[in-house]
């Protein structure tokens, strides 16, 4: 299933956004707002991983009696350095550990006039016969959920910023 989820950052140039998105507090606070019970963050330059114990919350039942302790995510990004425009793209790989869901993709960060444009553009499968179709349609607003929460805590960094 497709996965693009598009918004913007006014005001901030994508070297702001990067350095926020490699910004191990920033992460630390994603992790916090998106609800995780606990969390890692490890940034290496350009390399940001995370992973995360989430809870049950929000899935449907079916779901939910596969992931009765709840759900460890662990996401990567693996950042390009930028282009002329100031421009950078992220390898992205989100894995649901113990469970046969993976989403990759790429993670842009672009000028848009005053600001900066983010696209994600990923490709989320479950590798589950008959079932899969449904647990993707079940993930994908949660992830784009997340994506919301990670768009106001950073329009909210970078004004404070």
């Amino acid at each position: 299933m497709k996965v693009t989820v598009h918004f913007e950052q006014p005001g901030a140039k994508p070297a702001a956004v990067f350095e926020m998105m490699t910004d191990r507090a920033f992460q630390e606070q994603k992790c916090v707002e998106t609800g995780a019970l606990n969390y890692t963050v490890e940034i290496d330059g350009a390399h940001v991983r995370t992973l995360r114990q989430m809870p049950a919350d929000g899935l449907p039942d079916y779901v939910k009696n596969l992931v009765r302790d709840g759900i460890r995510v662990q996401e990567q990004f693996d950042w390009s350095e930028p282009d002329s425009g100031g421009g950078r793209v992220a390898r992205m790989d989100v894995r649901f550990l113990g469970q046969p869901l993976v989403m990759t993709g790429t993670l842009r960060i672009d000028p848009a006039g005053a600001g900066t444009v983010v696209l994600l553009d990923g490709d989320l499968k479950a590798g589950i016969p008959i079932l899969g179709a449904k647990i993707e349609a079940a993930a994908e607003p949660l992830i784009k959920q997340a994506m919301r929460i990670e768009r106001d805590l950073g329009r909210r960094w970078l004004a404070a910023g």
